[in-house]
């Protein structure tokens, strides 16, 4: 996963009911960071698997999803990729739709 793979999926775009937008899964991920935003309704995640690491964010948390915590093993994730631009500065983020922990 690189920005240029992102790219290369947004020029698929206009995503919706008759083109839906690619989603992926990462399985036996570890989560190194967990830092919660606005008043613990979102949360940024540090995940890294096979040597890569990659930041996540899950929207409008539940409270079993809140329960995670820095060095989780064995966590599923489903999202959708996207480059964040914030302060000049591109990054791939993962928009985490739905993880479950094995453990």
């Amino acid at each position: 996963i690189d920005t240029n793979f992102i790219e290369d999926i947004q020029m698929l775009r206009p995503f919706g009911k008759g083109n839906p937008g690619p989603s992926f899964v990462t399985r036996d991920c570890i989560i190194s960071d967990v830092r919660k935003i606005k008043e613990g309704k979102h949360i940024k995640l540090s995940l890294k698997k096979d040597n890569r690491a990659f930041e996540g964010i899950l929207f409008n948390v539940d409270d079993k999803k809140n329960d995670v915590l820095p060095g989780d093993k064995a966590v599923d994730i489903l999202y959708d990729l996207n480059i964040n631009s914030w302060m000049g500065r591109k990054s791939i983020q993962l928009v985490i739709r739905d993880m479950i922990q094995k453990n």
